[in-house]
């Protein structure tokens, strides 16, 4: 069964299963196979064929740094992205966001800093695998719920006293959004932990790519940021973030 918050399709998936057998078949001298597999295949291909190299080499890279800087040239060349709302902080903040909707979009943070921390649930299992293969040990912060709350709070004042920012997907239960480009019930955990420790707050609404068996159909792409500050109170940023996600959302849907 489709889950209806996720796409139906694996924009990244796709393409690279077809890479690996390419290489595969490289290897083991398979030449006709090979060529009947690009004449098969490359009438279909209508997303620049860097976008189809850039995303394996992103993630069997390993490097932190590569991966910097090729996500940032593929959401540029690749995909026609545009940053509305305010400037992006130059300061350590935790950046609090909508959850991605396929392997892509969790490239999407490197647009934000050039030095990001990554918070991910410990059993948030696939989420954790997929965060390994974009960010060096030192840009994740493997967490814990409840009782790890202090502990939680000292690593991440200790990632921002180093300069990082944060980026936390705040959505529980994303999986169960009516779309994806509905909002699921927030967590108030980053928020409490931003208040308790006196940083600040980055709302951001990372648009969604569409696309059909790997193909994308719209390469317009949004990342909207909202006003940095610092949290007042815990319920009332909590409101106030989730009108922000669904409002960008709506109007991300439009594609445009």
């Amino acid at each position: 069964m489709i889950r209806k918050g996720f796409d139906r399709d694996s924009v990244e998936f796709y393409w690279i299963l077809w890479i690996i057998i390419i290489i595969i078949c490289i290897r083991k001298r398979y030449g006709k196979l090979v060529l009947l597999s690009l004449i098969i295949l490359f009438p279909c291909i209508r997303v620049p064929l860097l976008f189809v190299l850039l995303i394996p080499l992103i993630i069997f890279s390993g490097h932190y740094e590569f991966h910097n800087a090729s996500t940032r040239y593929l959401f540029s060349s690749c995909i026609t992205t545009k940053i509305m709302g305010h400037p992006i902080p130059y300061k350590p903040t935790i950046f609090v966001c909508n959850y991605p909707t396929n392997f892509t979009e969790y490239l999407s943070p490197h647009l934000l800093n050039s030095k990001i921390c990554m918070i991910v649930w410990n059993k948030a299992i696939v989420q954790s695998r997929l965060v390994k293969l974009f960010f060096n040990s030192d840009a994740i912060l493997f967490v814990g719920k409840g009782s790890q709350f202090d502990k939680v709070q000292s690593q991440i004042l200790s990632k921002m006293r180093d300069g990082y920012s944060i980026i936390a997907y705040i959505e529980r239960n994303y999986w169960s959004r009516k779309s994806k480009y509905s909002v699921a019930p927030l967590r108030k955990g980053m928020i409490t932990i931003a208040q308790k420790i006196n940083m600040t707050i980055t709302p951001v609404v990372f648009d969604h790519i569409d696309h059909n068996l790997g193909i994308i159909t719209n390469s317009n792409y949004k990342v909207y940021i909202d006003k940095t500050r610092y949290v007042l109170d815990v319920d009332d940023e909590m409101k106030n973030i989730s009108k922000i996600f669904q409002r960008k959302l709506d109007f991300f849907k439009i594609k445009c």
